[in-house]
């Protein structure tokens, strides 16, 4: 097979078929907004973005130590919901995002180990996160945990569809303060901005937003579908909420 380009071969989810509910589709721009809006995203980021005013060592180290664990445990949770939902046409939706989290069908781009090349890069290393991990007052491992039985205990496939969305609607503020996180000296941004990671999800992220949002308007078609998607979307946004919460917690405990 002709190689591509590592950027470009890693896109699977550009590649995603669409014959509907594309990004310039009315529906899919009018419900995204009312998702974007729902969430209250500019709050939710809001403690961070302060922070972020003033760089530091300890911005980089805790948001590159949570997001860390976040990128291990993230294929766990997508792939719960594909292996939950009622049939396989749900979950050809579904699978799209877990297979490009895994590298599509190269193990060198599973996107965990991407992050921790990109984090090595400018400083930190797997014993530094771990060393973290173990002396931090907030334990993301609890908070993920308790996610991951939300998607367990998801009462139907529209509360499932629900829980992507919502790990999903905030995907684009969450690359760019990663990046605004983890980068201390201008060389240091250089080398992230470059990096396959952030390259990557420099591109997707808009993608993914519209495949969760196109299986809302594609399966949720009476209200009690609608209203179990929305509990699954809300239950999401907490754990976002909680997960910047304790970022903020943990740089103001080691400043």
């Amino acid at each position: 097979m002709k190689d591509i380009g590592s950027l470009e071969s890693a896109l699977i989810a550009d590649r995603v078929s669409e014959k509907t509910y594309s990004l310039e589709h009315p529906d899919v721009i009018k419900w995204t907004k009312f998702f974007y809006q729902r969430a209250e995203i500019p709050q939710m980021f809001r403690g961070i973005w302060q922070l972020n005013k003033k760089k530091n060592k300890f911005n980089a180290l805790v948001v590159g130590a949570f997001w860390q664990h976040f990128s291990n445990w993230v294929p766990l949770f997508l792939g719960m919901a594909m292996v939950r939902a009622s049939n396989n046409i749900k979950r050809h939706y579904l699978v799209q995002i877990v297979f490009e989290e895994l590298g599509g069908r190269n193990t060198d781009e599973i996107h965990p180990f991407l992050f921790e090349s990109s984090i090595k890069s400018v400083g930190i290393d797997h014993q530094r996160v771990e060393e973290f991990h173990k002396d931090a007052s907030f334990k993301l491992s609890e908070v993920l945990a308790k996610h991951l039985a939300n998607m367990e205990n998801a009462k139907d496939d529209f509360e499932i569809f629900g829980l992507n969305l919502g790990l999903e609607i905030n995907a684009e503020e969450n690359i760019s303060t990663l990046l605004d996180s983890l980068w201390i000296a201008s060389d240091s941004k250089k080398k992230l901005e470059e990096s396959l990671f952030f390259q990557i999800h420099n591109v997707v992220e808009e993608e993914h937003i519209r495949l969760n949002v196109a299986n809302f308007l594609r399966f949720c078609e009476t209200e009690d579908a609608k209203s179990s998607f929305l509990a699954g979307f809300d239950k999401s946004v907490e754990f976002w909420k909680s997960f910047w919460d304790g970022v903020c917690t943990e740089i103001k405990r080691l400043s």
